[in-house]
C-alpha cells in the first residue's frame, strides 16, 4: 500500500501542503475549522507521519519528553529521578518539560513537536484534544500515576487503594493512634481512592472507636496560622518558673530547664491570675 504523505492530503483538500503541515501541527494561525478538516483527512487517508530524518539528526538516538507541572512534588521528583537513570542506561536522548496546566493540554504536545519528539511520559492527565494531536504526529504517551479512559494512552500506575489501606493499618496497628486527620491534596480520582481506603480501613480496624478528619490543604493552612497567631500573644514559662503547690509547698521546682532547642510545648492551658501560660516540658 503506497503511504499517504502531505501532498496527498493537500490535493485532496484543496489546499497547499504548507497549510496541512501547519495544521497538523495545531498553529495558531490555522482555523479551527481548517484544522478539523485536516485532522479528518488524515484519519480517512491513514497518514502516518515520517520522522526519520528528525531521527538521524540526533545521531540515532530517540528523544522522550517527560511532563511535571511541579517541582515541589516529592512523588514526581523520585519518578522523574528514575526515569533520566533508565534514559542513560537505554541511551535515550530525554528533555523535561514544565506547565503550569493542570492537565495535558494540545499547547505542551505543541512544545514537544516542536522539539521533534518521539514519545511523551507525563504525569498530568491529557484531554482528547491532546491525545488526538499526538496521534496524528505518532507520537506515544505513557501516563505515570493515574488511570486513563483512553485507549491510545499507556498508563502506569500505583494501587491507590492499597497505599491507603497500608497507612491504616501502620498508624492503628503500629502506633495505637485512633483520632487521625487525613490532609487530602486534591479532588482528583488517584486521591479518592486513598482517602477512600484509608478511612474504610481505619473504621474496619477501630469499629465504633475511630474518629477520622477530613481536611483540606487550604483548611489545614488556615487552621495551622490560626494557632500559631494566638500561640504568639501566649506567656512560655520554663520548669524552673513553675510553683510546686503539693502538700501546700509554694517552692520554685528546683528541675534544670531544658535547653531550648529541646524544648516541647504542652498545649494545654493554665491560668494564674488570670494569665495565660503553655508550659515549656
Amino acid at each position: 500500500m503506497k503511504s499517504v504523505g502531505l501532498k496527498t492530503i493537500a490535493f485532496e483538500l484543496n489546499v497547499s501542503v504548507n497549510t496541512v503541515s501547519r495544521a497538523l501541527r495545531d498553529c495558531d494561525d490555522i482555523s479551527d475549522e481548517t484544522k478539523l478538516k485536516v485532522r479528518q483527512k488524515a484519519y480517512e487517508l491513514g497518514y502516518m507521519p515520517n520522522n526519520i530524518s528528525q531521527f538521524i539528526k540526533r545521531d540515532g538516538k530517540n528523544l522522550i519528553s517527560v511532563v511535571v507541572n511541579s517541582f515541589n512534588n516529592l512523588y514526581f521528583n523520585i519518578i522523574c529521578e528514575k526515569l533520566i537513570s533508565l534514559f542513560k542506561e537505554k541511551n535515550y536522548d530525554f528533555s523535561l518539560v514544565y506547565t503550569h496546566e493542570q492537565f495535558l493540554t494540545t499547547n505542551v504536545i505543541k512544545q514537544c513537536i516542536s522539539q521533534r519528539t518521539d514519545a511523551i511520559i507525563t504525569m498530568l492527565e491529557p484531554n482528547n484534544d491532546a491525545v488526538d494531536v499526538a496521534k496524528l504526529n505518532n507520537i506515544p504517551i505513557v501516563m505515570v500515576g493515574r488511570i486513563v479512559d483512553n485507549d491510545y494512552v499507556d498508563e502506569v500506575y500505583t494501587d491507590d487503594t492499597l497505599g491507603g489501606t497500608l497507612a491504616a493499618n501502620y498508624l492503628v496497628n503500629f502506633h495505637r493512634c485512633n483520632k487521625l486527620i487525613y490532609v487530602k491534596n486534591s479532588e482528583m480520582e488517584c486521591c479518592q481512592r486513598r482517602q477512600d481506603s484509608f478511612v474504610k480501613t481505619v473504621n474496619e480496624l477501630l469499629p465504633n472507636k475511630s474518629d477520622v478528619k477530613i481536611l483540606s490543604v487550604e483548611e489545614l493552612d488556615n487552621k495551622l496560622n490560626s494557632f500559631f497567631k494566638k500561640l504568639s500573644f501566649v506567656h512560655i514559662r520554663s520548669r524552673k518558673q513553675i510553683k510546686h503547690k503539693s502538700d501546700n509547698r509554694n517552692e520554685i521546682q528546683n528541675q534544670k530547664p531544658c535547653p531550648r532547642r529541646l524544648w516541647f510545648f504542652s498545649l494545654k492551658e493554665n491560668n494564674d491570675n488570670g494569665k495565660k501560660h503553655i508550659d515549656v516540658n
